[in-house]
C-alpha cells in the first residue's frame, strides 16, 4: 500500500510541518511509511518558511530540507491517502479529480473535534501562530500515525473509519467518499450477519475486489496473501469499511455478545457458473 500525502495552500508551512512530524512518528512506529507533502497552489522549490522550519526544530525535527511543490495527478494516482486541511481544498480537488475523491481525508477528521474543521494558514504570521497552528496539528497527526501504523496489512487491504457525520440520532457513512477503489458502479452488493462467536470468509476471490462494512464489534480479522498473515482486532470503536483486494484471503470472526453485520460490495456480479472463489482455512 502508498504512503500518504499532506496537502495545504503553498506547502511553504503547514503541510511541510506536519508532513516531518508524521515523519518522524511514523520512523518511530517502524511502519516504513513514505510520508510527502504538496501545495494546492505550491510554489515550485520554494523552501518551508523561516517559522515553519522553527517550530520543527523546537518539536524535535528538521524541514531545512523541504522545496515545494504543486499537487499533481501523479500523486493521487501514487500515494494511498491524501490528507488536506481545509475543506475548502478537499472539495476543490474532488472537482479537478473526480475519480480519485476517494482518498481525500481532512486531517481534523483524526483529531479531537465535534465534525471536520479548517486548520488555519499562518503564511505571514510570527512564530507564536506557527506554534498555534501546530498545536491544532500534533493531536489529529498522533491519531492518525496510530491509526496508519494499525494499517500496515498484507495484501493492500486497507481498514477505514466509516462514519462521515453524527448527530443525536446517530452516525452516518457516505461510503463513495471513503471507498478506495472505483466501486460506485458497484456490480454486487449484499449482506449477512454474523453471531457471537461466529467466522465467515476463510476464502479469497481470484478476481474480484470487495469493500465490507463492519457493523458491530469488536470483530477478529484476518488476512493472507503470499504467505504473509496479518490478525487485527476492528470496529471496537465504531463501523470500519475494509477494502480487499482480490487475491488476498480474508476470515472474520466476531468478539462481541451481539451480532454483527457486513455489507459487501464487489466490483463483479457473482456467477454460480463461474466461480471467482477458493477456499482458503484461516480461522478454524
Amino acid at each position: 500500500m502508498g504512503g500518504v500525502l499532506v496537502v495545504c495552500t503553498g506547502n511553504l508551512c503547514r503541510s511541510p510541518l506536519a508532513a516531518g512530524y508524521l515523519s518522524m512518528r511514523l520512523a518511530d512506529s517502524g511502519s516504513g511509511r513514505i510520508v510527502a507533502s504538496a501545495g494546492t497552489h505550491g510554489v515550485e522549490g520554494s523552501p518551508a518558511t523561516p517559522q515553519a522550519c522553527e517550530v520543527a526544530l523546537e518539536n524535535g525535527f528538521d524541514i531545512s530540507g523541504h522545496r515545494g511543490c504543486e499537487i499533481t495527478i501523479a500523486m493521487l494516482e501514487q500515494y494511498a491517502l491524501v490528507l488536506l486541511m481545509e475543506r475548502s481544498q478537499r472539495e476543490h480537488l474532488a472537482q479537478l479529480y473526480p475519480e480519485w475523491s476517494n482518498k481525500l481525508r481532512l486531517l481534523s477528521e483524526f483529531g479531537p473535534h465535534d465534525g471536520p474543521v479548517d486548520i488555519p494558514d499562518p503564511y505571514g504570521a510570527p512564530v507564536e501562530q506557527y506554534r498555534h497552528v501546530f498545536s491544532l496539528m500534533r493531536p489529529c497527526l498522533d491519531n492518525f500515525a496510530a491509526w496508519w501504523a494499525d494499517q500496515h496489512l498484507v495484501g493492500g487491504v486497507l481498514i477505514i473509519k466509516a462514519t462521515t457525520g453524527s448527530d443525536q440520532r446517530g452516525w452516518s457513512s457516505h461510503l463513495a467518499q471513503i471507498m478506495p477503489w472505483p466501486l460506485r458502479e458497484m456490480r454486487n452488493v449484499h449482506a449477512v450477519e454474523l453471531l457471537p462467536a461466529a467466522v465467515r470468509g476463510n476464502h479469497l476471490h481470484q478476481s474480484t475486489n470487495e469493500a465490507i462494512l463492519v457493523i458491530g464489534g469488536p470483530c477478529e480479522a484476518v488476512f493472507c496473501k503470499d504467505g504473509d498473515v496479518a490478525k487485527v482486532v476492528c470496529a471496537q470503536h465504531g463501523p470500519v469499511l475494509i477494502a480487499i483486494p482480490a487475491g488476498t484471503a480474508h476470515a472474520f470472526r466476531n468478539f462481541s455478545d451481539s451480532p454483527i453485520e457486513l455489507i459487501c460490495l464487489t466490483d463483479r456480479e457473482f456467477d454460480p457458473q463461474e466461480p471467482d472463489q477458493i477456499r482458503v482455512e484461516l480461522i478454524a
